[in-house]
C-alpha cells in the first residue's frame, strides 16, 4: 500500500512539473507558423491531458499557472525597460531578484509557489539577457530566452537547428527526464527501508548514497525534460549536467554540475568581482582568487536560502553553510594540488581522484539538510 502511494505521489509530481515547464513551450510552439495545424493541435491535446492529470493528482489549476506567467512576463518587460534607464549591474541584479522572487512571495494562492519556482531561474535569465545585450533585441526573443530557453546565460543560449515541429527524439528525451524525476521521488522510500532494516554507519552511508542519487536524478531529469521540450522548437541547448560523477577534482565537479548556473556565476559574478578587486584595490594572486571562489559559492547558497525562506516564510541559512563548505573543499583541493606540483598523474592516481570526488559528493549529499 505504501509503495502504491509513493508511485501515485511520484506520478503527481511529474505531471505537475511537466505542466509547469511545458506551458511556455506550448505557447511558443502554437504561436509559430512552422508546425502544421495537426501538430499544434496534437501538442495542445497532449498538454491538456497532462494538465488534467495534474488537476486530478495534485489539485493543480491552470488559472494559477496563467496568473504566475502573466506576472512574470510583465515583470520581465519592466526589468528590460529599467535596464534602458539604469545600467549599473548591481542595481539591476537587486531589482531583478526583488521583482521575481521577493514580491511574488508576498502574494497568496497557488500562483505564489508557481511564480517563485519559475521566477528563481527567470531572474537569472532576464539579468543575463539585459546585461549581455544591453536591453537590445526583439521582445519575442527576450521572452523566449527568459521563459523557454533554460540556459540562464545568454551567450550559451544554444542554436536553432530546425524549424519548430514535433521531434521524436526530443519527446523521448523529455519522457526520459520525466522518468528520472519519478525515480528520484521514490528514493526516499529506499531511505526509509534502509533505516528500518538496521542502524549504524553503514546505513548512514547508504542513506547518503541514496540522497546523491535522488539529487542527481531529479536535477538531470528536469534538465532532460527541458532540453527535450526545447527541441520541439528547433532549439538545441548545451547540456546542463556533463557527467559530474566522472570529475577528477571538486572544481571539475562543479564545472560539470549544473553548467547553466555555473556559467552564470562565472560570467556575471566571479569574473566581474575578480577584475573589480584587481583594478580597485590591486588584489591579485591565488589568495584573492580563492576569496572570490568562496564568495561565489556563498552567493549561490544565499540565493538558495532566499528562495527557501520566501517559499516557507521562515528564515533559512543551511544552504549558505553547505555551499561555503563546498567552496572550502574546492579551494583546499586546489591549494594542495599546487603545493604538490603534480601533473596529470598515473592512471591509478586519476582513478583515486575520481573515487575521492565521488566520496565527497556522497558526504555532501548526506549533509545537505
Amino acid at each position: 500500500m505504501e509503495i502504491s502511494l509513493a508511485l501515485s505521489q511520484a506520478a503527481g509530481v511529474v505531471v505537475a512539473i511537466l505542466s509547469l515547464r511545458a506551458f511556455p513551450v506550448l505557447v511558443a510552439f502554437s504561436a509559430s507558423e512552422s508546425p502544421p495545424l495537426w501538430e499544434r493541435c496534437l501538442a495542445a491535446v497532449l498538454y491538456g491531458a497532462v494538465v488534467c492529470a495534474a488537476i486530478v493528482m495534485q489539485g493543480f489549476t491552470g488559472l494559477g499557472l496563467v496568473k504566475a506567467y502573466a506576472y512574470l512576463v510583465t515583470a520581465a518587460v519592466c526589468i528590460r525597460a529599467f535596464r534602458a534607464l539604469h545600467r549599473h549591474p548591481v542595481l539591476l541584479l537587486l531589482t531583478t531578484i526583488v521583482t521575481f522572487m521577493v514580491l511574488p512571495a508576498l502574494a497568496t494562492g497557488e500562483h505564489r509557489t508557481v511564480t517563485l519556482v519559475i521566477g528563481f531561474e527567470a531572474a537569472l535569465s532576464v539579468y543575463s539577457y539585459c546585461v549581455c545585450t544591453r536591453g537590445a533585441g526583439s521582445l519575442p526573443e527576450f521572452l523566449t530566452f527568459a521563459f523557454v530557453n533554460p540556459s540562464l546565460v545568454y551567450p550559451r543560449r544554444g542554436t536553432v537547428v530546425a524549424a519548430p515541429g514535433l521531434h521524436a527524439r526530443g519527446l523521448l528525451r523529455a519522457a526520459s527526464g520525466a522518468l528520472s524525476i519519478a525515480v528520484a521521488q521514490l528514493t526516499p522510500v529506499g531511505v526509509v527501508f534502509a533505516r528500518e532494516w538496521s542502524e549504524g554507519p553503514a546505513v548512514g552511508a547508504a542513506t547518503s548514497v541514496l540522497m546523491l542519487i535522488q539529487f542527481y536524478l531529479a536535477h538531470t531529469g528536469l534538465a532532460a525534460m527541458q532540453l527535450g521540450l526545447c527541441r520541439q522548437l528547433g532549439l538545441e541547448v548545451p547540456e546542463r549536467y556533463v557527467q559530474p560523477l566522472r570529475a577528477a577534482s571538486p572544481s571539475d565537479f562543479w564545472r560539470r554540475w549544473n553548467t547553466y548556473v555555473g556559467s552564470w556565476v562565472r560570467i556575471h559574478l566571479f569574473r566581474p568581482l575578480a577584475l573589480y578587486g584587481a583594478k580597485k584595490w590591486g588584489f591579485r594572486g591565488q589568495l584573492w582568487l580563492a576569496a572570490v571562489v568562496l564568495a561565489s559559492f556563498v552567493w549561490v547558497g544565499a540565493l538558495h536560502d532566499l528562495f527557501a525562506s520566501l517559499e516557507q516564510r521562515d528564515l533559512h541559512f543551511r544552504w549558505v553553510a553547505w555551499f561555503a563548505l563546498n567552496g572550502l573543499v574546492v579551494v583546499g583541493w586546489e591549494a594542495l594540488a599546487r603545493a604538490r606540483k603534480r601533473g596529470t598523474g598515473t592512471r591509478g592516481s586519476v582513478y583515486a581522484a575520481h573515487a575521492l570526488v565521488v566520496t565527497i559528493a556522497v558526504f555532501m549529499a548526506g549533509h545537505v539538510r
